[in-house]
């Protein structure tokens, strides 16, 4: 069947002329007739013998995936009748019986305790691993690359490996927060604020969701795959076995489930596995309601924080960046955030300058809107960009800027995206607006720094 068999690249209809002359394209050596001839059988035998683990009246004494077979038992002669007839003691040598064993990168341990602790702590060894891999590629707050591509690399290498398992584990409490620290603490690093910061504004800025709430989608990602099979699959029997039996207050991977779908008032976990109708809209709908949840939620908490005030809660952050922006933005982000280092806490700190007063104009105490607006020593600074400011908004929408109060004015240069409705503006106006801005609070923060 494989004899002199090459192969070729095909794009659109049409095949190469030249045959690849490396490697071994997949499924082109034997591999794939000794899976149909050997291990599919076997795991067929390996079900119809009756032995190993049970749940109810569900056989479940074996997973694998391709030739990655694991034999699930609770009684040692149930497993040695399993691996006796194919030969798996090794010689006179039985196999070796472990207390820890990685099946399709997660790791298996006797206790379902031990088995989240092990792999949520081998999860965030991995995650930063794969943060310092990518160092060399700018992956960094400081001098990196702009934060909407850091953002996307976080999502596309890290968040994957630090969450992998996750949605079978389904940690609780203290592991959940290991996963949470690390992402928080990841993020505010790529964002280039202090760990001081709020998290709600590390959520808003990035638009990524907790851990937990991540964990969720992916959870229901999965059982709608369940649902999705033959009634006459394992999984839809356990699901079903598990869902009627179990009380509220189970274990069980599936009750987790259907206390997920209550939280999020998504219905019944049976009703929906009794649906033959879940599509790919369906697990979009469900991810949708999961993550408008979740932002409310974010929301309400930020609404709280003083520091928060300026920052749009209900958008996430404008992607719109130029190169000389990523050594901006930090500086925006801290004020945004109420993390910039005005002269009162600079003095607890270091104790320079007096204690309150700005050291530029030494008038008023430094604040925020005496920063960006009120200060005469910065004038030279901020005309010229106010006078762009202020021509737009004539032009556009025919608002004066001196007839604007001190508190819009502040919300504009700050995140112009609060007023946007208000000052009847569109985008495009915003982001002329918002790269008027950046370069302004970024001059006015060098100037100070000087001093």
């Amino acid at each position: 069947m494989h004899w002199q068999s090459t192969s070729a690249i095909k794009w659109e209809g049409m095949i190469a002329d030249e045959s690849v002359s490396q490697g071994v394209r997949q499924g082109g050596i034997l591999s794939t007739d000794l899976y149909k001839v050997y291990v599919n059988p076997l795991l067929n035998r390996l079900q119809q013998s009756g032995l190993g683990c049970k749940i109810g009246n569900v056989i479940c004494n074996t997973t694998a995936c391709a030739d990655d077979i694991a034999l699930l038992g609770k009684r040692p002669p149930d497993m040695q009748n399993s691996c006796e007839p194919e030969q798996y003691q090794l010689g006179k040598d039985p196999m070796p019986n472990v207390t820890k064993s990685t099946h399709l990168g997660i790791i298996r341990t006797p206790s379902m305790k031990q088995n989240i602790q092990s792999n949520v702590e081998e999860n965030v060894k991995k995650a930063r691993r794969s943060a310092y891999a990518l160092f060399g590629s700018g992956f960094h707050g400081e001098n990196g690359l702009d934060p909407e591509s850091l953002i996307h690399l976080f999502k596309t290498y890290i968040s994957p490996v630090l969450l992998y398992g996750m949605e079978l584990l389904t940690p609780k409490s203290a592991h959940l927060e290991t996963l949470e620290k690390f992402q928080k603490k990841m993020l505010k690093q790529i964002l280039s604020v202090p760990m001081s910061t709020p998290d709600p504004a590390v959520y808003i800025l990035t638009g990524i969701l907790p851990v937990e709430a991540q964990i969720h989608a992916k959870m229901m990602t999965f059982f709608c795959s369940i649902c999705q099979q033959a009634d006459s699959s394992v999984e839809k029997q356990l699901g079903k076995r598990q869902l009627t039996v179990k009380s509220s207050g189970s274990h069980s991977w599936y009750i987790e489930v259907q206390r997920v779908m209550f939280k999020y008032n998504l219905g019944r976990a049976l009703d929906m596995l009794d649906n033959a109708d879940v599509t790919k809209t369906t697990i979009n709908q469900i991810k949708r309601q999961i993550a408008n949840y979740r932002v409310n939620e974010i929301s309400v908490i930020a609404n709280m924080y003083q520091g928060l005030k300026y920052l749009q809660t209900d958008n996430f952050m404008i992607k719109s960046y130029t190169n000389k922006d990523r050594f901006r933005i930090p500086i925006k982000l801290k004020l945004l955030t109420g993390t910039y280092a005005l002269q009162p806490l600079r003095y607890k700190i270091y104790k320079k300058g007096n204690q309150e007063i700005c050291n530029a104009c030494s008038q008023k105490e430094e604040t925020v809107e005496h920063l960006l607006i009120e200060c005469k020593a910065w004038d030279n600074i901020r005309r010229p960009v106010i006078n762009d400011i202020a021509s737009l908004l004539t032009n556009h929408s025919n608002i004066e800027w001196e007839s604007l109060s001190e508190g819009i004015k502040i919300q504009i240069l700050m995140d112009i995206t609060m007023v946007q409705r208000q000052l009847r503006l569109n985008s495009e106006e915003v982001l002329k607006i918002e790269h008027q801005a950046r370069p302004l609070i970024f001059l006015i923060h060098s100037a100070r720094c000087k001093l």
